[in-house]
């Protein structure tokens, strides 16, 4: 059978064609294609469904048996509307997004939120298969932070932290939510690159000015916090680190990792899906998810 996967960010949509010879064996997912654009969040809801659509119609729809969307935002899981986004998908918060996409698809489309998407990925195709409660902190735009309670896809099984939104520094950096601090303005891709006033990763991480090393030690100190507040909390059996930054491990994640067993036991894992973790989660759940109004 084949499926399509479509994963919304803040800066850019990814879909996929899957092809899948048992939906309910993960390790029969491949991902056969895929396409990316802008989301152009600013825009407003009307042309993000726009280029979600036009995502999804990159792949003859008529042909596929399921097809799921991560989205940011969060999401209720039973309905696939948005219980709330930040500016950074304008308008998006209310908005029956799942109803909006099947009226425009003329067939059944399912919404889950994004990190929950690419937790759902790694903890049934990756790297936390082994593990029945994880946690997974995804750094990209934004920080999404979501809790895999069981491996019964349904809602009580996650828990959308809205640890992106907890404060971290009183009085600090204003946030697309409309409050400061919020984590998620030091914990994130968009974050290290604010701070470090530089657009590359790869020289944040390997350059040795004042200004890289700063940024990068404060990221590292910030992650900590609040994977120190998701451990007290919340009391994962393992926790995975995904998102763009994560691509990057090679030159970050042994420093930060000694920094981590200094202070916790609990697995830390590098996420290793990649850019498919957000489609093959959202297919994956499209296809085995209970949800009572989608």
């Amino acid at each position: 059978m084949l499926m399509i996967g479509v994963d919304v960010g803040g800066t850019g949509i990814k879909s996929a064609l899957i092809d899948v010879t048992d939906r309910r064996d993960p390790t029969t997912y491949k991902i056969v294609d895929m396409y990316s654009m802008p989301t152009q969040g600013s825009a407003g809801a009307q042309v993000i469904c726009d280029n979600i659509e036009r995502a999804i119609r990159q792949f003859y729809v008529e042909s596929v048996d399921y097809i799921g969307v991560a989205s940011a935002g969060t999401i209720d899981w039973d309905t696939g509307d948005v219980v709330f986004a930040t500016q950074a998908l304008r308008g998006f918060t209310g908005l029956q997004l799942a109803k909006e996409l099947q009226r425009r698809m003329g067939r059944k489309v399912y919404v889950v939120n994004d990190a929950v998407g690419a937790l759902v990925a790694e903890a049934f195709m990756g790297v936390a298969r082994e593990y029945p409660d994880i946690m997974m902190l995804t750094l990209g735009t934004g920080l999404g932070v979501s809790q895999m309670r069981s491996r019964t896809l349904d809602k009580d099984t996650f828990v959308d932290t809205r640890m992106g939104h907890v404060e971290l520094h009183k009085d600090g950096r204003p946030c697309g939510c409309g409050k400061l601090g919020c984590a998620e303005q030091y914990v994130s891709a968009t974050a290290l690159r604010k701070s470090a006033e530089e657009d590359d990763l790869c020289t944040i991480f390997e350059c040795n000015t004042d200004k890289c090393r700063r940024a990068v030690n404060e990221f590292f100190g910030d992650m900590l916090h609040v994977i120190d507040i998701v451990i007290e909390r919340c009391h994962p059996s393992a926790i995975v680190i995904g998102g763009g930054v994560i691509e990057l491990r090679a030159l970050w994640w042994e420093r930060f990792l000694d920094l981590y067993c200094a202070r916790h036991n609990t697995p830390l894992l590098p996420a290793t899906l990649g850019n498919g973790a957000g489609v093959m989660g959202a297919a994956y759940s499209a296809a085995n998810g209970v949800f009572a109004h989608q």
